[in-house]
């Protein structure tokens, strides 16, 4: 019982995720554009922004941890 019911939420969930983006697709109505900027892309930026990410990733789940980690109060 239990898992469909999860199931039928992340059914749902995905049902609604793909609504908004095809409403927001239509109204932004400039699918040529995003091609367009897309096709001129450097791709050597991207590559370079895409592998900074992942570390990105661990630079920010390690400050958050010692953040987070303290006892003391901020105020």
């Amino acid at each position: 019982m239990v898992t469909s019911k999860k199931n039928l939420l992340l059914l749902l969930k995905i049902a609604v995720g793909g609504v908004l983006l095809y409403v927001l697709y239509r109204e932004v109505n400039q699918g040529h554009a995003i091609l367009s900027a897309f096709r001129s892309a450097n791709w050597l930026d991207v590559l370079i922004c895409a592998l900074l990410l992942f570390p990105n990733f661990f630079i920010q789940y390690y400050k958050w941890r010692y953040l987070l980690r303290t006892n003391t109060t901020a105020w």
